[in-house]
């Protein structure tokens, strides 16, 4: 039961983190539509693979809810790696738009 209670909280929680790096993609992504033309190009790769790895991530995540007790644990892991990888690519798109 307590593992059903955690998975559920953790997937609520992951759901939510999604919902707001969709929306800061969104701002991001209006960002580069400003950017200049040379730059823009590259910032549209970088905000690309950053789509993907927000996909991933409910991929892993859509595996979670299926996961049995003996997956949690690993499948949740990954979960969070492929989070982490979504903050990291975040700030580097910030990052280069703040930089031009």
């Amino acid at each position: 039961m307590e593992t059903t209670v955690n998975k559920a909280a953790f997937t609520e929680k992951m759901q939510a983190l999604l919902r707001d790096a969709h929306a800061e993609a969104k701002k991001l992504e209006a960002q580069v539509d400003q950017a200049k033309a040379d730059a823009r190009a590259t910032h549209q790769q970088h905000l690309q693979e950053l789509r993907s790895k927000m996909a991933a991530t409910e991929t892993k995540l859509e595996h979670l809810r299926s996961a049995d007790e003996a997956q949690w644990e690993k499948t949740q892991a990954e979960v969070e790696h492929s989070w982490n990888d979504v903050k990291q690519s975040m700030q580097k798109v910030a990052s280069q738009l703040r930089k031009g």
